[in-house]
């Protein structure tokens, strides 16, 4: 199984995922009423300044709920074949990773291969993700690291159901690019 065609496949599927949007005029002006400061009775009653509170469109949170919305998406276009005998079938978020899952048409695609060549495959994976100039997996890349989330790259055999996972942690997530 070549690597560089699952990665190939990430980077289609990520091209559904766009750009957070950008507030609209109309969210510009209550978010800049909502800090200046109101008299009322000679009192100040100013609420905290964007730089005084925690800016919670930065929230680890808010990046997790984009991507599941993107994730979405995504997923209408599945599945998608990646190469004689597998098929990207599912894009989701479990617990704290984006999940992209392959099945293996076996025996097109002998797991027990597939789990020898797993730190190649991760290997290869972290080095393409590293020098992608992909705007769909950098975008994808900046969602994870912003969610504070990992990356797991998961082949399943049709018949045997032994399941092959690459595995990138958050943090190995935040050393790439």
């Amino acid at each position: 199984m070549k690597i560089s065609t699952a990665i190939i496949i990430c980077m289609a599927i990520c091209a559904a995922c766009s750009e957070p949007q950008k507030p609209t005029k109309k969210e510009k002006t209550v978010k800049t009423e909502k800090t200046k400061s109101d008299k009322k009775d000679g009192v100040s009653t100013k609420q905290a300044s964007p730089s005084e509170k925690t800016d919670e469109k930065d929230s680890p949170t808010v990046y997790k709920e984009a991507l599941k919305a993107e994730i979405k998406d995504v997923c209408a276009k599945l599945p998608v074949k990646v190469e004689e005998g597998v098929t990207v079938e599912n894009f989701t978020v479990e617990g704290n990773d984006a999940v992209y899952y392959y099945m293996c048409e076996e025996p097109k695609v002998n797991m027990d291969a597939v789990a020898q060549a797993k730190p190649k495959m991760k290997e290869g994976t972290r080095e393409s993700l590293k020098t992608t100039h992909d705007p769909e997996t950098i975008h994808l890349l900046r969602m994870l690291k912003g969610g504070q989330m990992g990356l797991i790259f998961r082949y399943k055999g049709t018949k045997s159901g032994k399941a092959v996972d690459v595995v990138f942690s958050p943090a190995e997530i935040m050393e790439l690019n």
